[in-house]
Formats: structure tokens, sequence, C-alpha cells
């Protein structure tokens, strides 16, 4: 999945740095990068139940927040590839820094 991020990161500066888009990867990029956010998302917040982790995890987050996060990216991702069409920006955002704050309240001390 990192390697896809790279790549889409890389078209989106040659294409602003160059004024110009290439119509056959225009056409599927946003999808990609949406499927890719949320698939990254849904790993982030399972890896909460794998056994080894850094830190456990709070009950509020092992119990609540996980499993609703985990619905919710599974919803999006089934209404994404049924309805084939593409979610606003924003709640895939919303969806990445979800995943990345739950990530980073696991790794940093308290």
């Amino acid at each position: 999945m990192g390697s896809i991020g790279i790549m889409l990161i890389v078209y989106g500066v040659v294409s602003l740095v160059t004024s110009s888009m290439w119509a056959p990867l225009e056409k599927i990029a946003e999808w990609i990068a949406t499927i890719t956010t949320l698939i990254a998302v849904f790993f982030t917040v399972v890896s909460i139940y794998f056994p080894i982790n850094v830190r456990k995890p709070d009950p509020l987050s092992l119990y609540f927040t996980a499993p609703i996060v985990i619905i919710a990216v599974f919803v999006a991702v089934v209404y994404t590839l049924y309805s084939r069409t593409v979610l606003p920006v924003h709640l895939v955002s919303g969806f990445a820094i979800l995943g990345l704050s739950g990530a980073l309240f696991r790794i940093l001390s308290r």
C-alpha cells in the first residue's frame, strides 16, 4: 500500500509541476486512493487486536472505538465498490486521520 501512495504522490507532484494530466490515470487515481486509504485504515484499526502491541490498548478503544471504525470502513469500502463512485475527499481524509491518530495514540507514551 505504501508503494501505491508513493506512486500517487509522484504522479500528483509531476502533474502539478507540469500542469498536465494523464487522462487514463486521472480516471482511476482518486478511486485507487480512496480504496487504498480505506484498506490501510482498516488494517491499522484491526492491528489493535494483534497479540503483540507496543502498549496494551485502552478498553474503550478495544471494545467501542475500534469496532465502530472497522464497521464504518467496511461499509465505506462496500459502498464504493458496489456503487462504483468515489467517496468525497473529506470523508476519505477523515478516515485516514482517524486511523493515523489511533495508531499514534497507541505508540506514544502517556
